[in-house]
């Protein structure tokens, strides 16, 4: 009777160990064929000599092997030998140099990468020219193998003015947007215009000067505004994470979130800023935060997230002016003394 318990065990066991062994067969089977794409179309950035641009952002498990192919459309005018590396973090992975004709060029990198240990990293194209030549990437498009769990958030934006509408979005880094009129219409990205990169913006239309401006945060979390038909940014701040803004008939509010904190301040039409007032959080950090402006009442109310994506909301007090009237009076106290007897 044990000797059958005994073999019934062992069988259990080996029953056991081939369900995990397909188990982690299936998961890595998904896991390598799991693939995402970060796509920069219309990039159309121009440059002279060298330039490091940033392709995607994401997580690496040790010893998870990724693979990269990487489609590359450019151009430059004369022909010439380019050298080309992609960058993971400090660690540059591909080095090569490709001998391309005068125009348009498409050409594609294909290259593996096992990460050395688990980490958020940035991946990095590089392209240096001969002669500091000028050079247009017209697009990129990277497809990585082998990421888990990838979750690429896209944040949009509509922005309506007194003719028209601003269409944005902000996908892997990369700022895009599209001016159309206020007509029925179908768009794809081939219709939006790339702006820049950054990690947060706000589109802004302040109605007493009919102007739209865009608030950017780079990639190194420093803020800049400008007004769209100027494209002349100038320097609000740094460190910082998030961005939000809405407008008065006469000035624009902003909300950041610096430090896990929140700061708000506004800009008036003849865009003088005022200073930076934190909002009191009970010490929770913050991530995120939305600025909205009610027409109705003329009040303001500021949506705080944390990292959890708990909410909080705070409105905007009305400022009251109270008048105070006073009687103006004279007083004249006269004493008269006498004597009792």
């Amino acid at each position: 009777m044990i000797d059958k318990i005994k073999t019934l065990l062992n069988k259990t066991n080996e029953l056991e160990d081939k369900i995990n062994s397909l188990s982690n067969n299936q998961n890595n089977f998904y896991n390598t064929n799991n693939f995402v794409c970060f796509s920069k179309g219309q990039l159309n950035l121009s440059f002279a000599n060298s330039n490091k641009i940033l392709l995607a952002e994401f997580e690496t498990i040790e010893n998870f092997p990724l693979y990269f192919q990487n489609q590359i459309e450019l151009n430059i005018p004369t022909s010439q030998t380019i050298k080309i590396s992609l960058s993971i973090n400090k660690i540059t992975f591909f080095r090569s140099t490709r001998k391309l004709q005068a125009g348009y060029n498409q050409f594609t990198i294909m290259k593996s990468f096992t990460p050395l240990k688990n980490e958020q990293v940035e991946l990095y194209l590089q392209i240096t020219t001969e002669n500091d030549s000028p050079i247009t990437i017209m697009s990129n498009t990277l497809f990585v193998w082998g990421l888990c769990n990838h979750s690429n958030e896209i944040q949009y934006q509509v922005l309506e003015t007194n003719d028209n509408f601003y269409l944005s979005y902000l996908n892997n880094n990369t700022l895009y947007f599209s001016k159309i009129e206020k007509t029925e219409t179908e768009l794809n990205s081939e219709d939006f215009t790339f702006y820049s990169s950054a990690i947060g913006y706000s589109f802004a239309f302040l109605k007493s000067t009919s102007k739209v401006y865009i608030f950017r945060i780079d990639l190194d979390g420093n803020l800049f505004f400008t007004d769209i038909e100027d494209n002349n940014e100038t320097f609000i701040d740094s460190n910082v994470t998030h961005i939000s803004t809405c407008s008065s008939v006469d000035s624009i509010k902003i909300s950041i979130i610096k430090n896990y904190n929140c700061y708000t301040f506004e800009m008036n039409e003849n865009e003088i800023f005022s200073n930076h007032a934190m909002v009191d959080s009970n010490d929770i950090l913050l991530y995120k935060s939305y600025l909205y402006c009610n027409k109705y009442n003329n009040n303001f109310y500021l949506i705080l997230t944390d990292k959890n994506n708990s909410n909080y909301l705070t409105k905007s007090i009305p400022e009251y002016q109270s008048n105070n009237h006073f009687i103006n009076a004279e007083y004249s106290i006269e004493f008269e003394e006498y004597e009792v007897g």
